[in-house]
């Protein structure tokens, strides 16, 4: 039989399916268009964020981290499914590619912002800041104890120039009378000292020729004491405490700023001890823990003490024992003078105001602003919170009005406190949702308009109405002031993020920066994140982050004055 014949015999070949993924397959076009959707979704989500999230750099970075794994596992099962490689060269270029960003990951770690987003990155092996502070102290030891306290040294007293704690004499940031010039571009403010400082993100508190500030060197949670004019260490005072952050942003160290009353200085650190330290030598005169080791909030206390009515007042939590999340010690014993409520700790500190007429405490728990009387009773409550259980910012009153505003999408409200005769109450007067949110930053409030870092984004609102007035300038999470300047006209200074300073008119009836530091001086004034609250002092600004210290001189010295009274500086 012929070949021919053979095979117009045999019987047909059953149909083979083509592979899921050949070409023409119906699989392998619609896993095409998925994977070139995915590849494409950051850069679509990067546009179009500002308009998605309102400014939310938070939710904006959540959005983005969504995007980005879904893009990566594109390209992997593009490059596994698609490329038509052997499955060698897939697992070579797959090994190469982990093998060079984990190598680049670990040699240069990247630097965290307050929304989760890279901002920069460091050598992994330059000295960190835990060393540059070793090396710092070995080099510059402390004045000895004789020139800390001479036997004919005057008492410090808080002079109405200084800044005697957490954001200053009123705890509200401002300092009209400061009379700083604007033009920087020709007259740019002169550096007096820096050096490096360790670990924290609290503040100074500065007095007479002394500023002091709460640091992590090694296992210590450290009240450290400077020459307010040289920076010249003068003397610390160290405890075994040390709060370990996970979060990749921030870091380990105290978040708080010390409390400097009639001689003494006052902290509270990440895990709840408070200590009481002689102003002039550092010495100890109490300290006391408040919670139990272990059981502290995420992320660690956050909270400057007051002294209200003769009781230092602070802010535990829950942790502290039933009845005791609100405290007010003794400032002379550290004993326990009042304690009451029970809720949850989170980051903010005491402030006070009058609210129908009643003097009262108002102090912020992870879940509610709670307002007490001075003695520590509860009075009223403002039921608050987020899913982070961060309520950071202070709360603003004006009459009998209460501002509260919160990040991680919470937004701002004002509330009216009211004594009815038999017990106090508070109604609504509006609620913005997901607008001016206040992550861990704080406001200022100036006739009649509240100023604030919305998701690091400055914002005006009107504080009757909660009505935006405008959205602009990005300065990160970062702070606040008011100062008065030279002209009359008070600007906002905000201590950026990135380290620089910026200048920003403040008028509700539009944004207006008029410099930025680095503007003029081609660099930012620190280097690193920077959430800490600065310090304005006799025509000088003292800012730190968790790396280094800086003053400069942003006017002329005042003239002397007569010490402020004890009422002004609680």
């Amino acid at each position: 039989m012929s070949d021919a014949s053979a095979s117009e015999s045999a019987p047909p070949a059953a149909a083979v399916p083509p592979p899921a993924h050949a070409p023409g397959s119906p699989w392998r076009g619609a896993g095409l268009v998925v994977i070139t959707l995915a590849l494409i979704a950051p850069i679509a989500a990067w546009l179009l964020l500002d308009w998605l999230t309102d400014g939310d750099a938070t939710f904006g970075t959540m959005v983005l981290l969504g995007t980005l794994s879904a893009a990566a596992l594109a390209a992997f099962c593009l490059l596994w499914f698609y490329s038509g490689w052997t499955w060698r060269a897939r697992l070579g270029t797959t090994a190469a590619a982990a093998a060079v960003v984990g190598g680049l990951w670990f040699l240069f770690p990247p630097q965290w912002n307050g929304a989760m987003q890279i901002s920069g990155f460091r050598y992994r092996f330059a000295p960190n800041a835990e060393e540059r502070i070793a090396a710092f102290v070995a080099a510059n030891p402390e004045a000895p104890t004789a020139a800390k306290q001479a036997a004919d040294a005057p008492p410090l007293v808080a002079g109405p120039d200084d800044w005697p704690g957490f954001r200053g004499p009123g705890r509200d940031g401002i300092k009209l009378d400061a009379a700083i010039p604007t033009n920087w571009a020709e007259d740019l403010p002169e550096t007096v000292w820096r050096h490096p400082v360790g670990l924290g993100w609290g503040g100074f508190s500065v007095v007479d020729d002394r500023c002091f500030t709460l640091e992590q060197r090694g296992n210590e949670e450290t009240v450290a004491c400077y020459d307010a004019d040289s920076g010249a260490p003068l003397w610390t005072h160290g405890e075994p405490a040390r709060f370990p952050r996970i979060a990749p942003n921030g870091g380990d160290g105290p978040a708080s700023t010390p409390l400097f009353h009639e001689g003494a200085v006052y902290s509270m650190g990440s895990t709840g001890l408070v200590t009481c330290v002689d102003a002039r030598t550092g010495t100890l005169r109490w300290k006391r823990e408040l919670i139990p080791s272990g059981e502290n909030i995420q992320w660690g206390l956050a909270c400057s003490p007051l002294i209200v009515d003769g009781a230092l007042v602070v802010l535990p939590g829950a942790a502290a024992g039933p009845g005791s999340a609100f405290m007010g010690l003794d400032p002379a014993t550290g004993e326990t003078l009042w304690a009451s409520g029970d809720d949850a700790g989170s980051y903010s500190s005491p402030v006070t105001a009058e609210l129908g007429g009643v003097r009262q405490i108002l102090a912020f728990g992870a879940t509610a602003l709670h307002g007490l009387s001075v003695d520590g009773a509860p009075l009223w409550e403002i039921p608050w919170t987020n899913q982070a259980e961060v309520n950071a910012a202070l709360p603003l009153v004006v009459a009998d009005q209460v501002f509260l505003s919160s990040g991680y999408g919470t937004g701002a409200g004002l509330y009216k406190v009211a004594d009815s005769g038999d017990d106090w109450g508070t109604e609504e007067v509006w609620r913005t949702e997901n607008r001016f949110k206040l992550k861990f930053n704080d406001a200022i409030l100036h006739e009649g308009f509240v100023y604030g870092l919305d998701e690091g984004i400055l914002s005006c609102v009107e504080y009757s109405s909660g009505k935006r007035m405008w959205k602009r300038g990005r300065y990160g999470y970062g702070q606040c002031l008011l100062l008065g300047t030279e002209n009359g006209e008070p600007v906002l200074l905000i201590t950026c993020e990135d380290g620089d300073l910026a200048l920003v008119a403040a008028s509700p009836d539009g944004f207006e920066e008029l410099i930025r530091y680095s503007d003029a001086a081609g660099e930012t004034l620190l280097s690193g994140i920077c959430w800490n609250h600065a310090a304005y002092f006799r025509g000088r600004l003292l800012w730190r982050n968790g790396t280094e210290a800086v003053c400069v001189r942003l006017a002329e010295e005042p003239a002397p004055s007569e010490p402020a009274s004890d009422e002004a500086t609680n």
